[in-house]
């Protein structure tokens, strides 16, 4: 009898296993397997977390994620500054074909502007777009007004302005 015949032959290694004997994967494959499927996870995660986060701002109307018609009317309504009336004038245009349920909180927003020309052109359009149901009365609000009280009137036009946003 010969050495070879004594001892067991070791496989090939590029053979294949003997047919109902699994492939073993080679060395590492179970842990890059898992890295790619940890960043998937994480990747799915990320995703639906900034799913709900545009969501939660739509609808508590955060402005985080503006519009395209969004920001169209906040580019309108910092063009009101313009020293050009040429300029103001083409903005108020845009402003008053736009539709309201955009304008009417961002120029609320705007009333409290450092810029005192925007507050009035502001407070112009507000009570053109409103004058069907406030009649021209902003609760209050005069943009020559010191600021404190400025705020406390564009704080009732919100608060007006949430309960009948659906109406517009």
């Amino acid at each position: 009898m010969t050495e070879s015949a004594d001892r067991p032959q070791e496989p090939d290694a590029g053979a294949a296993p003997p047919p109902g004997v699994p492939e073993t994967p080679p060395p590492g494959t179970a842990r890059r397997t898992l890295r790619l499927e940890w960043m998937g996870l994480c990747l799915f995660v990320l995703y639906a977390l900034s799913l709900m986060v545009m969501t939660l701002d739509r609808l508590a109307g955060w402005g985080w994620f503006p519009t395209k018609l969004e920001r169209r009317i906040c580019a309108a309504i910092d063009r009101l500054d313009s020293p050009e009336e040429s300029d103001r004038l083409a903005a108020r245009s845009q402003i008053r074909d736009s539709e309201a349920f955009v304008a009417i909180p961002e120029l609320v927003r705007r009333l409290d502007d450092a810029s005192p020309r925007l507050r009035q052109e502001a407070d112009a359009l507000l009570r053109e777009l409103t004058w069907e149901r406030l009649h021209g009365a902003l609760m209050g609000y005069s943009p020559d007004a010191p600021s404190p009280e400025r705020r406390q009137a564009r704080q009732r036009l919100r608060d007006w302005w949430e309960s009948v946003e659906s109406d517009y």
